[in-house]
């Protein structure tokens, strides 16, 4: 991605108005459940994402808020909003007066899912090439080796450093954000990406 965003930012700046495209799809974050001293909502959702990632609820079970507040010991109040959280992700359908169910995770949703992706990186990258300095990209330079070098451990040990691997990547966007902010692109995607975090860190 930096050396597009490296090219891109010097046509830019010679006047070229070259387009950037990010160089691979994303992965970051983990579904760990949080520690302690977050939101009761939080570690609900964490542990029902986790729950239908590993298959232990599964496409189109319903999600009742009674079996729920006993499965994870929590009132149905934090169950809802975990609920409401899990629904803005992609992995519940909430129909109204019919309660949740778990979303059937298929091929055309997830082809869908990472189109929306694609743009919104293309989008984000665009505006921090206008910006950068050669500082700034060397910067990036320096964190997309450390994301090439992890991605080859992840497949010599099968998968063991997806985590680390998806700690880098965030590190990544965090920093083309920092450069050239749009906050309600970087939500967008963030919702977006804790979704195939999940998936990343369970299936590799």
């Amino acid at each position: 991605m930096t050396e597009s965003l490296r090219e891109t930012s010097r046509a830019r700046l010679a006047g070229s108005g070259e387009r950037v495209h990010g160089r691979q799809q994303r992965a970051e974050g983990a579904c760990a459940h949080q520690v302690l001293g977050v939101h009761n909502y939080q570690r609900v959702r964490d542990a029902i994402r986790s729950d239908i990632a590993h298959g232990v609820l599964p496409p189109d079970a319903r999600l009742k808020i009674g079996d729920l507040t006993v499965r994870y010991g929590l009132s149905p109040a934090p169950i809802r909003e975990a609920l409401s959280q899990l629904a803005a992700e992609g992995w519940v359908v909430i129909h109204p007066n019919r309660g949740a169910r778990v979303r059937d995770i298929n091929e055309a949703f997830l082809r869908e899912l990472n189109e929306i992706r694609i743009v919104l990186e293309s989008y984000t990258v665009g505006l921090c090439a206008a910006v950068a300095t050669p500082a700034q990209v060397d910067g990036l330079d320096r964190i997309e080796d450390e994301h090439e070098n992890c991605l080859a451990d992840v497949g010599r040990k099968k998968g063991k450093d997806v985590p680390v691997l998806v700690r880098i990547n965030a590190r990544l966007h965090e920093a083309i954000h920092a450069i050239r902010p749009n906050h309600e692109a970087m939500m967008l995607f963030e919702r977006q990406s804790k979704f195939f975090n999940a998936m990343r860190t369970v299936w590799g």
